[in-house]
Protein backbone atom coordinates (compact mmCIF):
# COMPACT_ATOMS: atom_id res chain seq x y z
CA UNK A 1 0.00 0.00 0.00
CA UNK A 2 2.93 2.84 0.89
CA UNK A 3 4.61 1.79 -2.63
CA UNK A 4 1.22 2.34 -4.15
CA UNK A 5 0.48 5.22 -2.35
CA UNK A 6 4.12 6.52 -3.71
CA UNK A 7 3.72 6.03 -7.17
CA UNK A 8 0.47 7.40 -7.00
CA UNK A 9 1.80 10.46 -5.60
CA UNK A 10 4.17 10.86 -8.06
CA UNK A 11 2.10 10.48 -11.24
CA UNK A 12 -1.15 12.37 -10.12
CA UNK A 13 0.23 15.57 -11.43
CA UNK A 14 0.63 13.86 -15.02
CA UNK A 15 -3.41 13.70 -15.28
CA UNK A 16 -4.73 16.66 -13.08
CA UNK A 17 -4.70 18.17 -16.72
CA UNK A 18 -7.08 19.27 -19.41
CA UNK A 19 -7.22 17.16 -22.71
CA UNK A 20 -7.46 18.90 -25.70
CA UNK A 21 -10.17 17.79 -28.46
CA UNK A 22 -7.05 18.55 -30.97
CA UNK A 23 -5.12 15.39 -30.05
CA UNK A 24 -7.93 12.97 -30.67
CA UNK A 25 -9.61 14.84 -33.47
CA UNK A 26 -6.33 15.24 -35.49
CA UNK A 27 -6.79 11.01 -35.27
CA UNK A 28 -10.31 10.83 -36.12
CA UNK A 29 -9.82 12.26 -38.80
CA UNK A 30 -6.51 9.56 -40.03
CA UNK A 31 -9.31 7.66 -38.74
CA UNK A 32 -12.14 8.62 -41.48
CA UNK A 33 -9.32 8.37 -44.54
CA UNK A 34 -9.41 4.79 -44.08
CA UNK A 35 -13.23 4.94 -43.65
CA UNK A 36 -14.24 6.77 -46.81
CA UNK A 37 -11.86 4.13 -48.58
CA UNK A 38 -13.83 1.33 -47.02
CA UNK A 39 -17.37 2.58 -47.66
CA UNK A 40 -16.69 4.24 -51.47
CA UNK A 41 -15.71 0.66 -51.96
CA UNK A 42 -18.66 -1.41 -50.03
CA UNK A 43 -16.46 -3.34 -48.06
CA UNK A 44 -16.74 -4.13 -44.47
CA UNK A 45 -14.31 -2.68 -41.97
CA UNK A 46 -12.47 -5.05 -38.83
CA UNK A 47 -14.11 -2.37 -36.22
CA UNK A 48 -12.00 -3.89 -33.67
CA UNK A 49 -9.02 -3.85 -35.38
CA UNK A 50 -9.15 -0.11 -36.05
CA UNK A 51 -10.14 0.84 -32.82
CA UNK A 52 -6.99 -0.29 -31.74
CA UNK A 53 -4.88 1.28 -33.44
CA UNK A 54 -6.73 4.54 -33.36
CA UNK A 55 -6.03 3.84 -29.29
CA UNK A 56 -2.60 2.87 -29.27
CA UNK A 57 -1.81 6.13 -31.54
CA UNK A 58 -3.48 8.46 -28.96
CA UNK A 59 -1.69 7.13 -26.34
CA UNK A 60 1.29 7.15 -28.04
CA UNK A 61 1.00 11.02 -28.85
CA UNK A 62 -0.47 12.03 -25.24
CA UNK A 63 2.04 9.67 -23.08
CA UNK A 64 5.12 10.41 -24.78
CA UNK A 65 4.20 13.19 -27.77
CA UNK A 66 5.00 10.61 -30.51
CA UNK A 67 2.92 9.15 -32.70
CA UNK A 68 3.17 4.94 -33.49
CA UNK A 69 1.54 5.99 -37.39
CA UNK A 70 -0.26 2.54 -36.81
CA UNK A 71 -3.36 4.41 -38.37
CA UNK A 72 -1.12 5.40 -41.51
CA UNK A 73 0.85 2.47 -41.78
CA UNK A 74 -1.53 -0.97 -41.89
CA UNK A 75 1.93 -2.87 -41.56
CA UNK A 76 3.08 -1.18 -38.61
CA UNK A 77 5.47 -3.30 -37.08
CA UNK A 78 4.93 -1.68 -33.87
CA UNK A 79 1.16 -2.49 -33.70
CA UNK A 80 1.60 -5.96 -34.97
CA UNK A 81 4.60 -6.78 -32.62
CA UNK A 82 2.43 -5.24 -29.66
CA UNK A 83 -0.75 -6.96 -30.71
CA UNK A 84 1.63 -10.73 -30.47
CA UNK A 85 2.73 -9.38 -27.25
CA UNK A 86 -0.85 -8.56 -25.66
CA UNK A 87 -2.69 -11.55 -27.02
CA UNK A 88 -0.01 -13.91 -25.95
CA UNK A 89 0.50 -12.06 -22.97
CA UNK A 90 -3.63 -12.55 -21.93
CA UNK A 91 -3.75 -15.94 -23.02
CA UNK A 92 -5.48 -18.23 -20.38
CA UNK A 93 -2.09 -20.20 -19.45
CA UNK A 94 -0.12 -17.24 -18.69
CA UNK A 95 -2.75 -15.16 -17.35
CA UNK A 96 -3.44 -18.64 -14.94
CA UNK A 97 0.15 -18.61 -14.10
CA UNK A 98 0.88 -21.96 -14.50
CA UNK A 99 3.97 -23.31 -14.22
CA UNK A 100 4.83 -25.75 -16.88
CA UNK A 101 4.11 -22.52 -19.16
CA UNK A 102 7.34 -21.01 -18.70
CA UNK A 103 8.75 -23.88 -20.89
CA UNK A 104 6.75 -23.58 -23.72
CA UNK A 105 8.24 -21.47 -27.14
CA UNK A 106 4.85 -19.26 -26.74
CA UNK A 107 6.39 -17.91 -23.37
CA UNK A 108 9.84 -17.95 -24.57
CA UNK A 109 8.30 -15.80 -27.12
CA UNK A 110 6.48 -13.33 -24.99
CA UNK A 111 10.17 -12.82 -22.98
CA UNK A 112 11.60 -11.68 -25.98
CA UNK A 113 8.70 -9.01 -27.32
CA UNK A 114 8.70 -8.18 -23.31
CA UNK A 115 11.98 -7.42 -23.17
CA UNK A 116 12.16 -5.66 -26.55
CA UNK A 117 9.20 -3.52 -25.61
CA UNK A 118 10.54 -2.46 -21.96
CA UNK A 119 14.17 -1.31 -24.00
CA UNK A 120 11.50 0.74 -26.26
CA UNK A 121 10.14 1.81 -23.32
CA UNK A 122 13.58 2.76 -21.16
CA UNK A 123 14.68 4.51 -24.29
CA UNK A 124 11.87 6.99 -24.09
CA UNK A 125 12.38 7.50 -20.27
CA UNK A 126 15.77 8.09 -20.87
CA UNK A 127 15.12 10.63 -23.20
CA UNK A 128 12.48 12.71 -21.22
CA UNK A 129 15.62 12.23 -18.43
CA UNK A 130 17.62 14.24 -20.40
CA UNK A 131 14.93 16.71 -21.87
CA UNK A 132 14.26 17.74 -18.34
CA UNK A 133 17.78 18.27 -17.40
CA UNK A 134 18.29 20.10 -20.74
CA UNK A 135 14.80 22.00 -19.50
CA UNK A 136 16.95 23.20 -15.82
CA UNK A 137 19.42 24.13 -17.35
CA UNK A 138 17.29 26.62 -19.36
CA UNK A 139 16.03 27.69 -16.72
CA UNK A 140 12.00 26.12 -18.31
CA UNK A 141 11.04 23.61 -15.60
CA UNK A 142 7.48 24.57 -14.66
CA UNK A 143 6.35 25.44 -18.29
CA UNK A 144 3.72 22.87 -19.25
CA UNK A 145 3.15 23.98 -22.92
CA UNK A 146 4.06 21.06 -25.21
CA UNK A 147 4.81 18.30 -22.27
CA UNK A 148 3.09 15.13 -22.56
CA UNK A 149 2.26 12.67 -19.61
CA UNK A 150 5.88 11.33 -19.63
CA UNK A 151 7.17 15.01 -19.20
CA UNK A 152 5.13 15.61 -16.20
CA UNK A 153 6.31 12.27 -14.63
CA UNK A 154 9.49 12.75 -14.96
CA UNK A 155 8.98 16.83 -13.60
CA UNK A 156 7.33 15.49 -10.93
CA UNK A 157 9.82 12.80 -9.82
CA UNK A 158 12.72 15.20 -9.94
CA UNK A 159 14.82 15.01 -6.81
CA UNK A 160 12.88 11.56 -5.52
CA UNK A 161 15.12 9.33 -4.66
CA UNK A 162 12.36 6.45 -4.01
CA UNK A 163 10.94 6.80 -7.35
CA UNK A 164 13.45 5.42 -9.56
CA UNK A 165 13.84 5.29 -13.74
CA UNK A 166 12.70 1.11 -13.08
CA UNK A 167 9.44 2.93 -11.89
CA UNK A 168 9.27 5.09 -14.70
CA UNK A 169 9.25 2.58 -16.42
CA UNK A 170 7.25 0.20 -14.85
CA UNK A 171 4.45 2.90 -14.51
CA UNK A 172 5.10 4.30 -18.25
CA UNK A 173 4.02 0.50 -19.08
CA UNK A 174 1.10 0.64 -16.83
CA UNK A 175 -0.05 3.00 -18.39
CA UNK A 176 0.75 2.62 -22.24
CA UNK A 177 -0.99 -0.91 -21.53
CA UNK A 178 -4.26 0.23 -19.52
CA UNK A 179 -4.81 3.02 -21.69
CA UNK A 180 -4.92 0.66 -24.98
CA UNK A 181 -6.80 -2.13 -24.80
CA UNK A 182 -9.59 -0.59 -22.80
CA UNK A 183 -10.57 2.10 -24.73
CA UNK A 184 -10.50 0.37 -28.35
CA UNK A 185 -12.78 -1.66 -26.54
CA UNK A 186 -15.25 0.78 -25.01
CA UNK A 187 -15.51 2.53 -28.53
CA UNK A 188 -15.63 -0.90 -30.16
CA UNK A 189 -18.76 -1.89 -27.95
CA UNK A 190 -20.30 1.59 -28.76
CA UNK A 191 -20.16 0.88 -33.06
CA UNK A 192 -21.14 -2.28 -32.08
CA UNK A 193 -24.27 -1.53 -30.26
CA UNK A 194 -25.32 1.41 -32.11
CA UNK A 195 -24.92 -0.43 -35.36
CA UNK A 196 -27.25 -3.34 -33.97
CA UNK A 197 -29.98 -0.49 -33.05
CA UNK A 198 -30.00 1.96 -35.71
CA UNK A 199 -32.96 3.74 -34.21
CA UNK A 200 -30.61 4.35 -30.87
CA UNK A 201 -27.64 5.35 -33.78
CA UNK A 202 -30.04 8.06 -35.02
CA UNK A 203 -31.01 9.50 -31.77
CA UNK A 204 -27.07 9.81 -30.88
CA UNK A 205 -26.79 11.22 -34.66
CA UNK A 206 -29.38 14.06 -33.71
CA UNK A 207 -27.69 15.58 -30.96
CA UNK A 208 -24.42 15.39 -32.55
CA UNK A 209 -25.30 16.95 -35.95
CA UNK A 210 -27.34 19.72 -34.00
CA UNK A 211 -23.61 21.39 -32.67
CA UNK A 212 -21.73 19.98 -35.38
CA UNK A 213 -21.69 19.36 -38.82
CA UNK A 214 -20.38 16.85 -41.36
CA UNK A 215 -16.85 16.56 -40.68
CA UNK A 216 -14.11 14.82 -42.91
CA UNK A 217 -10.36 13.86 -43.10
CA UNK A 218 -9.44 17.42 -43.94
CA UNK A 219 -11.62 19.33 -41.55
CA UNK A 220 -10.11 21.41 -38.74
CA UNK A 221 -9.78 19.15 -35.35
CA UNK A 222 -11.19 22.16 -33.25
CA UNK A 223 -14.57 21.82 -34.61
CA UNK A 224 -14.98 18.43 -33.32
CA UNK A 225 -17.12 19.27 -29.95
CA UNK A 226 -16.89 17.33 -26.20
CA UNK A 227 -20.44 15.99 -26.22
CA UNK A 228 -22.49 15.62 -23.06
CA UNK A 229 -26.17 15.66 -24.27
CA UNK A 230 -28.42 12.82 -23.24
CA UNK A 231 -29.03 10.46 -25.89
CA UNK A 232 -25.10 10.58 -27.24
CA UNK A 233 -23.75 10.07 -23.47
CA UNK A 234 -26.07 7.89 -22.54
CA UNK A 235 -25.31 5.51 -25.53
CA UNK A 236 -21.29 5.48 -24.07
CA UNK A 237 -22.08 4.66 -20.87
CA UNK A 238 -24.60 1.74 -21.26
CA UNK A 239 -21.56 0.20 -23.81
CA UNK A 240 -19.50 0.68 -20.68
CA UNK A 241 -22.31 -1.44 -18.84
CA UNK A 242 -22.57 -3.96 -21.27
CA UNK A 243 -19.32 -4.75 -21.75
CA UNK A 244 -16.67 -3.58 -19.38
CA UNK A 245 -13.35 -4.25 -20.48
CA UNK A 246 -12.06 -5.91 -17.33
CA UNK A 247 -14.39 -8.70 -15.63
CA UNK A 248 -13.11 -8.04 -12.19
CA UNK A 249 -11.30 -5.38 -10.19
CA UNK A 250 -7.72 -5.82 -8.87
CA UNK A 251 -7.25 -8.77 -6.56
CA UNK A 252 -7.02 -8.17 -2.97
CA UNK A 253 -5.81 -10.84 -0.69
CA UNK A 254 -7.52 -10.63 2.60
CA UNK A 255 -5.53 -10.08 6.17
CA UNK A 256 -6.02 -12.06 9.46
CA UNK A 257 -9.61 -11.27 12.08
CA UNK A 258 -11.78 -11.67 8.98
CA UNK A 259 -13.83 -14.72 8.33
CA UNK A 260 -11.92 -15.72 5.35
CA UNK A 261 -8.97 -18.12 5.66
CA UNK A 262 -5.67 -15.67 5.58
CA UNK A 263 -4.41 -15.24 1.55
CA UNK A 264 -7.71 -16.03 0.09
CA UNK A 265 -8.33 -13.68 -2.71
CA UNK A 266 -11.11 -11.78 -3.23
CA UNK A 267 -12.67 -10.48 -6.14
CA UNK A 268 -15.13 -7.59 -7.13
CA UNK A 269 -17.07 -8.84 -10.48
CA UNK A 270 -17.89 -5.57 -12.79
CA UNK A 271 -19.75 -7.88 -15.38
CA UNK A 272 -22.03 -9.22 -12.29
CA UNK A 273 -22.67 -5.54 -11.12
CA UNK A 274 -23.63 -3.96 -14.15
CA UNK A 275 -25.83 -6.70 -15.45
CA UNK A 276 -27.43 -7.14 -11.77
CA UNK A 277 -31.12 -7.16 -12.20
CA UNK A 278 -31.87 -5.99 -8.75
CA UNK A 279 -29.75 -2.83 -9.41
CA UNK A 280 -30.81 -2.19 -12.85
CA UNK A 281 -34.11 -4.18 -13.68
CA UNK A 282 -34.55 -7.27 -15.49
CA UNK A 283 -33.82 -6.02 -18.57
CA UNK A 284 -30.10 -5.24 -17.01
CA UNK A 285 -28.70 -7.36 -19.92
CA UNK A 286 -30.04 -5.35 -23.29
CA UNK A 287 -28.19 -2.58 -24.06
CA UNK A 288 -30.70 0.40 -23.37
CA UNK A 289 -29.20 3.72 -22.58
CA UNK A 290 -32.61 5.41 -21.37
CA UNK A 291 -31.69 2.77 -17.92
CA UNK A 292 -29.04 6.29 -16.53
CA UNK A 293 -32.03 8.98 -16.97
CA UNK A 294 -34.16 6.03 -14.84
CA UNK A 295 -31.52 6.51 -12.42
CA UNK A 296 -31.76 9.92 -12.60
CA UNK A 297 -27.96 10.67 -13.45
CA UNK A 298 -26.20 11.27 -16.43
CA UNK A 299 -22.64 12.12 -15.09
CA UNK A 300 -20.08 8.97 -16.21
CA UNK A 301 -18.41 8.95 -12.48
CA UNK A 302 -19.29 6.47 -10.37
CA UNK A 303 -20.49 8.19 -7.09
CA UNK A 304 -23.18 9.72 -9.73
CA UNK A 305 -24.89 5.96 -10.34
CA UNK A 306 -24.35 5.10 -6.30
CA UNK A 307 -21.87 3.14 -7.11
CA UNK A 308 -23.47 0.83 -9.12
CA UNK A 309 -21.24 1.56 -12.53
CA UNK A 310 -18.07 1.12 -12.11
CA UNK A 311 -15.95 0.62 -15.61
CA UNK A 312 -13.17 3.29 -14.40
CA UNK A 313 -13.56 1.53 -10.42
CA UNK A 314 -13.51 4.61 -7.72
CA UNK A 315 -12.20 5.74 -4.66
CA UNK A 316 -8.43 5.56 -4.13
CA UNK A 317 -7.82 3.20 -6.84
CA UNK A 318 -10.12 4.92 -9.58
CA UNK A 319 -8.62 4.93 -13.26
CA UNK A 320 -5.78 8.10 -13.55
CA UNK A 321 -6.77 8.09 -17.25
CA UNK A 322 -10.81 8.31 -17.14
CA UNK A 323 -11.04 11.72 -18.45
CA UNK A 324 -8.31 10.89 -21.18
CA UNK A 325 -10.29 8.01 -22.46
CA UNK A 326 -13.83 9.35 -22.40
CA UNK A 327 -12.79 12.44 -23.70
CA UNK A 328 -11.36 10.14 -26.93
CA UNK A 329 -14.37 7.67 -27.14
CA UNK A 330 -16.44 11.01 -27.20
CA UNK A 331 -14.89 12.54 -30.03
CA UNK A 332 -13.99 9.81 -32.25
CA UNK A 333 -17.62 9.06 -31.92
CA UNK A 334 -18.92 12.05 -32.57
CA UNK A 335 -17.00 12.31 -35.68
CA UNK A 336 -18.17 8.48 -36.95
CA UNK A 337 -21.66 9.91 -36.17
CA UNK A 338 -21.73 13.03 -37.93
CA UNK A 339 -20.21 11.34 -41.23
CA UNK A 340 -21.61 7.72 -41.36
CA UNK A 341 -24.29 5.52 -40.87
CA UNK A 342 -23.30 2.09 -40.09
CA UNK A 343 -24.92 -1.43 -39.40
CA UNK A 344 -23.31 -4.93 -38.34
CA UNK A 345 -22.64 -6.91 -41.11
CA UNK A 346 -20.65 -10.06 -41.55
CA UNK A 347 -19.96 -12.76 -38.11
CA UNK A 348 -23.07 -14.72 -37.55
CA UNK A 349 -22.75 -14.67 -33.47
CA UNK A 350 -22.32 -11.24 -33.58
CA UNK A 351 -25.38 -10.91 -36.00
CA UNK A 352 -27.08 -12.82 -33.38
CA UNK A 353 -25.65 -10.51 -30.40
CA UNK A 354 -23.15 -12.44 -28.75
CA UNK A 355 -19.59 -11.51 -30.46
CA UNK A 356 -16.92 -13.34 -30.22
CA UNK A 357 -14.49 -12.00 -26.94
CA UNK A 358 -10.65 -12.43 -26.21
CA UNK A 359 -10.27 -15.09 -23.43
CA UNK A 360 -8.04 -13.88 -20.36
CA UNK A 361 -7.50 -10.52 -18.56
CA UNK A 362 -9.39 -8.35 -20.36
CA UNK A 363 -12.78 -9.19 -22.55
CA UNK A 364 -12.86 -7.59 -25.44
CA UNK A 365 -15.08 -7.89 -28.49
CA UNK A 366 -13.03 -9.43 -31.76
CA UNK A 367 -13.98 -10.00 -35.17
CA UNK A 368 -16.32 -7.29 -35.24
CA UNK A 369 -17.56 -6.10 -38.92
CA UNK A 370 -19.56 -3.28 -39.57
CA UNK A 371 -20.17 -1.46 -43.03
CA UNK A 372 -20.00 2.31 -42.95
CA UNK A 373 -21.54 4.02 -45.56
CA UNK A 374 -21.42 7.80 -46.12
CA UNK A 375 -24.31 10.54 -45.04
CA UNK A 376 -26.26 11.85 -47.65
Amino acid sequence: MREWKHHRKVVNPAFRRGWSTTLFGNLGRQLLVHLDDAAARGSPVVVDNWMRRLTLDAIALGAFGQSFNCLADPDSTLFNDFEAMMEAALSPAIALDLTFVQWTPMYKRLQRQMDKFNAFILDLVDRKLAALKARKAAGLVGNELGMDLLDFMVEAADGDTEYTREDLRSDTVIFFVGGHDTTSNALTTAIYFLGRHPELQERARAEVLSVLDDVHPTCSANGVPVLSRPGFALALRDAHSEHPARVTTTTVTLHDGTVLPPGTRVVASTMALHRSPALWGDDADAFRPERFLDVGSEKMHAGAHGYKWLPFSAGQRVCLGQSFSIMEQRVVLAMLLARYEWAIVGDAEAMRGTPRTTRGGLMQMVGVEAMFKRRG
